[in-house]
């Protein structure tokens, strides 16, 4: 599962945008972005609840409950952190 939502809250630490992402192998990946543009993220931080990540979002973000927009998993290969598709460079 991969949420979306724009943060309110005015000083956020240069964060505009955040992106929620719970792997078929357990935890909550939040990916921090400086841009509401699907751009990718300069920072993320692990959670092991849902109810953790949406909670710090809260509080850090002013993200409430119902300003998060589901948005599809990534296919596979591609980066977790961007809503299009964009293959993970190889190597």
């Amino acid at each position: 599962m991969r949420r979306v939502a724009l943060v309110v809250t005015p000083d956020a630490d240069d964060v505009r945008r955040v992106i929620v992402y719970g792997p078929d192998d357990g935890g909550w990946f939040l990916f921090l972005s400086k841009t509401v543009e699907d751009e990718g993220c300069f920072a993320d931080e692990w959670y092991e609840s849902l109810a953790d990540v949406s909670a710090a979002c809260r509080q850090r973000y002013g993200i409430e409950e119902s300003m998060w927009r589901d948005v599809p998993d990534p296919e596979p290969g591609c980066m977790q952190d961007r809503i299009a598709a964009v293959p993970i460079a190889s190597s």
